[in-house]
């Protein structure tokens, strides 16, 4: 079952894909400063959401995750409301002078980011770092290096993104079951992955490649940041 499609409704940040439908999260994006030493320096604040669906996610160990069958291209919410499309393949090169591998030779800076999805039909959230991904084109799998992040305020990189939202909805006791210790074995079913950054941490190649400053295959459309939580 594919999951590429999202739709992006009005000017409330509400995603819905094959797999079902999130409940609005108002995300707040901002432009935000450079990224120095693997770190966002100032204000520190998310303005790009990258989404990413898949039919099923494992955690083979505490520190690796398989995302099997993600959908074909991972969309993009930037402040403003404009989205953007990128084939996961391109996307989720962790190649030295990749389009999303930081000046620091680090993809996508290690990123903070939500795992949302149903594990044994009750609708489950993790909070990760990820890093290090390998996209198996045969094998229709996306594998990544994970740490769990605990649901404290600062245990978030960047302020405003999807992650910073989810730890303020565990704090007020909302949403979804928040999963805080993961092992082998553990499954996810109709996932969906959130990744927060700033897109002023990459390297200016990786911003124009990805369609900042234009990308031949980039597919691009107009909307809001898309929501997380439940």
């Amino acid at each position: 079952m594919g999951r590429s499609d999202v739709a992006v409704v009005c000017t409330v940040a509400l995603l819905t894909t094959a797999f079902g439908a999130r409940v609005p999260l108002q995300l707040a994006l901002a432009p935000a400063p450079a990224l120095v030493q693997g770190k966002v320096a100032g204000s520190e604040r998310a303005d790009v959401t990258f989404f990413l669906s898949a039919e099923k996610a494992t955690f083979t160990s505490p520190t690796t995750l398989v995302l099997q069958r993600p959908a074909g291209t991972v969309a993009s919410f930037q402040a403003g409301g404009r989205s953007i499309g990128e084939p996961t393949a391109e996307f989720a090169s962790a190649a030295q002078g990749a389009r999303f591998v930081d000046s620091q030779g680090q993809w996508l800076g290690q990123p903070d980011a939500l795992l949302q999805g149903s594990v044994n039909g009750s609708s489950s959230d993790v909070l990760l770092v990820l890093s290090q991904p390998v996209f198996d084109r045969a094998a229709e799998t996306l594998t990544f290096t994970v740490g769990v992040l605990p649901p404290l305020p600062a245990s978030a990189k960047l302020l405003g993104g999807v992650v910073s939202r989810r730890i303020g909805q565990y704090e007020a006791g909302v949403g979804a079951a928040l999963i805080q210790v993961v092992g082998a074995g553990v499954e996810l079913e109709d996932v969906g992955l959130f990744i927060d950054q700033n897109h002023s941490g990459l390297q200016k190649s990786a911003e124009l490649k990805f369609g900042w400053g234009g990308s031949d295959s980039s597919v691009t459309s107009t909307g809001s940041p898309p929501p997380s939580g439940r």
